[in-house]
């Protein structure tokens, strides 16, 4: 947690003691090196240099020798006496032991009372316990205990000198240790750190660190990520990028903002939770910084620029205020990021396949959840759903997120690129024809684009992406009318291209991807109900088969999560024409081509929703055979724990829900 950062090794002292007698020793050691590999901060820490035995003539004998005593009797009185005076003061009745212990100790120290130790900073002396500064210092703890068995330890005062500290932050130090409160302030904070760290006094250390964190906020978070990144305080470092990032453009104005060292700004440049209002502020505080001092900081002109999310910003201000720059537009690398701002803007139908970080929007708000939209109602007279609802973790709710531009039922919806794709369905009730268009909603805009229409009409049917393909697989023309062809469509050139069929006309497909493939299960056609398991090769550009459902049925959901594929719900029929819901999920090994049947939901269903987020499947709404009922329930499914419960129920009973999982990186209002 802590890294000191820069070397702190002890130099010898030629000052030697006036010798009285003959115990005291001429000879003088070096104490307290550090080891060569310790790193620590470019200021000057302190050092201690040697240790002095005091002689008699010293001229602060009379506040640091021990006592001369004569006899056991005077000896015990006069001890007693200190000890009771000190004690008396500053202490009050019903405080603890150690409470008692150390005011006394403090009271001592006050008074100048029974120090053994003498640190000298520069021309300052200040004189201390060395049980005190063992128990609160692991450096001085190692220092003193190895010499216990030093011969020329015989209880005489030392003295210890410190380089590299001011006499200020010693007294400081010293104070906390024996009073337990640091006085801390923004200007002595990177001092008391650096000595702190090097004499390893974890009071003071977690009581810096405290006043980082209590005093936090915009206008000081500057200034603490500054220590903390001096310091190695990762913590303390992400609670104050938080700060920098919500007050992002105040902030950028700043003279501190403009001091920042390059690896920070690259770093809060990069964050996705920057509180901007539009990408060009963050460009903004970019030249800023660039330009306070262009001819140093200009080497980092390019990597600033990948970082800044040029396709966020509106084709217009790209030109008015980006290539207006003649330091950005003459470097080739940041001329190519322009160009592919403005390809992103100039060609809408191939966002999907052009994401990269650079395209992902600021925002402290990422949240990926479940997505339902349109639906059949119980009565030909209500109207088709219209809406994109999507769960609210926060409020635990089922709002919307935008409407579709026509209401559609029996259609189908995917995602690719962090973009909502829906297709084909039905507007009206009961009657009507299925539709061929296609439309693209953005989250991160709140903006529809009408692509290019299908080749066939269909409802009834599901999309499956793969390799940055959307594919629409089988459905119904009619009540009568399957489908076998599949058609997919092409983000890049905003066109749908027929691809081989299956291998029967069906309608109501379970379909996912996995593991480079498009696998279609079940389905119906024909008067017949399919157990037909098949997969698309991309490579191959075929349709090839797998081994048949145990069940046959209709209407399920196919999802994939991990190395698996979940088959939930759907309806068959027994040899009787009896309809039924199809109550267990069936886990699917692609590689094995096996299955496993797992637990069995509350309420089976057929023609729901489906989506899967972080390993639990959602399923909404839909139709139950055996009551005749259409749905509002929701249940979930635990993957891992093989676990159904209930959920936040649909605001309305539907069938032929479409259903995915998006990326919302804003919560409508």
């Amino acid at each position: 947690m802590y890294k000191p950062k820069a070397n702190m090794n002890a130099t010898k002292d030629k000052r030697k003691p006036k010798a009285q007698n003959t115990k005291q020793k001429q000879q003088i050691k070096q104490i307290g090196k550090k080891p060569d590999s310790a790193q620590h901060t470019n200021r000057m820490p302190p050092q201690i240099s040697r240790r002095i035995p005091v002689s008699q003539d010293y001229e602060q004998k009379d506040k640091y020798r021990r006592p001369a005593t004569t006899g056991i009797l005077p000896s015990k009185i006069s001890r007693l006496s200190t000890v009771a005076e000190a004690s008396n003061l500053n202490v009050q009745a019903g405080a603890d032991h150690a409470t008692k212990i150390l005011d006394a100790v403090t009271a001592l120290w006050r008074k100048k009372r029974m120090q053994d130790v003498v640190l000298v900073v520069g021309h300052h002396r200040v004189g201390a316990h060395r049980l005190i500064l063992a128990a609160c210092s692991g450096y001085f703890c190692d220092l003193f205990t190895s010499e216990e068995d030093d011969p020329d330890s015989d209880g005489e005062q030392f003295v210890y000198t410190l380089h590299g500290v001011s006499h200020e932050i010693i007294k400081i130090l010293l104070e906390s240790l024996y009073t337990s409160g640091l006085d801390v302030t923004y200007e002595n904070i990177d001092e008391l750190l650096n000595a702190a760290l090097y004499l390893r006094i974890q009071t003071a250390l977690d009581a810096c660190m405290s006043f980082l964190l209590e005093n936090l906020t915009s206008k000081t978070c500057l200034r603490t990520l500054s220590v903390a990144i001096s310091f190695d305080m990762e913590d303390i470092f992400k609670r104050a990028c938080q700060q920098v990032a919500s007050h992002f453009v105040e902030l950028s104005t700043t003279q501190e903002f403009l001091d920042l060292s390059e690896e920070t700004l690259l770093f809060l440049v990069t964050r996705d939770d920057l509180h901007v209002d539009d990408e060009l502020e963050v460009f903004h505080a970019c030249t800023r910084w660039l330009e306070y001092d262009i001819g140093g900081r200009l080497p980092y002109l390019v990597p600033l620029m990948r970082r800044v999310r040029l396709p966020m910003i509106t084709p217009t201000a790209l030109v008015d205020f980006v290539e207006s720059v003649p330091y950005i537009m003459r470097h080739p690398h940041c001329e190519l990021l322009v160009k592919e701002a403005l390809h992103y803007h100039c060609l809408p139908h191939r966002q999907s396949v052009l994401q990269s970080s650079r395209t992902v929007p600021r925002s402290s708000v990422r949240i990926s959840t479940p997505i339902a939209l349109g639906g059949q109602p119980r009565r030909s007279k209500d109207p088709v759903g219209c809406d994109v609802m999507f769960y609210n973790p926060t409020s635990k709710e089922w709002a919307p997120l935008t409407t579709m531009e026509h209401p559609r039922h029996h259609h189908a919806a995917a995602t690719l690129g962090g973009f909502l794709y829906i297709a084909g369905g039905r507007e009206t009730t009961p009657a009507g024809k299925p539709l061929r268009s296609t439309h693209r909603y953005d989250p991160r805009t709140n903006v529809w684009l009408h692509v290019a229409d299908m080749i066939d009409a269909r409802e009834s049917f599901q999309l499956g992406v793969l390799n940055g393909k959307i594919y629409a697989v089988g459905g119904r023309v009619d009540d009568k009318t399957s489908l076998s062809a599949v058609e997919r469509y092409d983000p890049c050139r905003d066109v749908w291209e027929a691809v081989d069929s299956l291998s029967d006309p069906r309608r109501c497909v379970a379909l996912a991807p996995h593991s480079n493939r498009l696998y279609a299960m079940g389905g119906s056609g024909n008067q017949k109900i399919s157990s037909k398991v098949e997969y698309f090769d991309d490579d191959k550009g075929e349709w090839l088969p797998r081994k048949n459902l145990r069940i046959p049925r209709f209407f399920a959901i196919l999802l994939a999560h991990g190395d698996y594929l979940y088959l939930a719900g759907g309806a068959t029929a027994d040899i009787t024409g009896t309809v039924s819901c199809i109550p267990h999920i069936e886990q699917y090994n692609p590689r094995r081509d096996t299955w496993i049947q797992l637990s069995p939901m509350a309420t089976p269903r057929a023609e729901m929703a489906g989506s899967v987020v972080d390993g639990t499947i959602y399923l909404i709404g839909g139709y139950n055979w055996e009551s005749k009922q259409w749905l509002h329930s929701v249940e979930k499914y635990d993957i891992d724990e093989d676990v159904w419960g209930s959920f936040k129920d649909y605001p309305r009973a539907f069938t032929g829900i479409g259903g995915c999982t998006l990326t919302l990186y804003n919560i409508p209002p």
